[in-house]
């Protein structure tokens, strides 16, 4: 099954973080600055404990804020980190790389 995120345009997907960040009780500031910082990170990439050192509890901001998002874009039942691709760097380390759809419509 496709990951709808991808699947979106950059307006769309645009359009969703404008939603999201709008919408009184769906809105996260912390949400927000995490998403803005992995787009300024080298190659759009931080490992999950960087996030956590940062805001404390990514899951509970960042990752709430990238279901919201992901929700608003048609998926059902979106992951904790649906904006990211999740993998694990050689020494256990797990980190988040945002995904070329989310990167491409976050620069325009």
């Amino acid at each position: 099954m496709p990951d709808i995120v991808d699947a979106c345009s950059s307006e769309e997907i645009k359009a969703a973080i404008k939603i999201v960040n709008r919408t009184l009780g769906l809105r996260s500031k912390v949400g927000l600055e995490a998403l803005w910082l992995l787009f300024k990170a080298p190659k759009h990439t931080l490992s999950h404990q960087e996030l956590a050192d940062r805001f404390k509890a990514p899951g509970w901001h960042f990752g709430w804020f990238c279901r919201r998002i992901a929700e608003e874009l048609g998926d059902e039942n979106p992951s904790e980190y649906a904006l990211t691709d999740r993998w694990t760097a050689e020494d256990g380390t797990l980190m988040l790389t945002l995904k070329p759809s989310v990167v491409a419509a976050m620069s325009r």
